[in-house]
């Protein structure tokens, strides 16, 4: 299931009728890029991980943004607290980025792909 709003949406991925995996994004403003989006909440719930499933939410928003002619998609992550999206982030292209919002979190990474 999706939902689209100007702007943004997100994508709720099911298991038999019982939710298991989302991921949001939304427009990160002209202060950041007027073409770029931004990934947010991506989570898989136990019983769909190691499926594949965080990976498919991704290149969907990828896909997406591509569909959208956005040129960037930006993210944050805590590699310390969720070290298997950083790395699932780094091998679908995600490279460092200098910051682009004001995330009080300590040990937070910022990331880009470029489209």
């Amino acid at each position: 299931m999706s939902y689209i709003e100007q702007g943004g949406g997100c994508l709720l991925a099911t298991m038999s009728q019982e939710p298991v995996g989302f991921v949001a994004w939304r427009e990160v403003g002209p202060a950041v890029a007027a073409d770029a989006w931004e990934l947010k909440r991506l989570w898989v719930r136990p019983q769909g991980r190691g499926s594949g499933l965080g990976r498919a939410l991704t290149q969907a928003v990828l896909e997406r943004a591509v569909a959208a002619a956005r040129k960037a998609v930006y993210l944050d992550t805590v590699p310390a607290a969720m070290e298997k999206a950083h790395r699932l982030y780094l091998e679908t292209g995600f490279v460092p980025c200098e910051p682009y919002n004001d995330n009080p979190i300590a040990g937070v990474a910022f990331l880009v792909k470029r489209l």
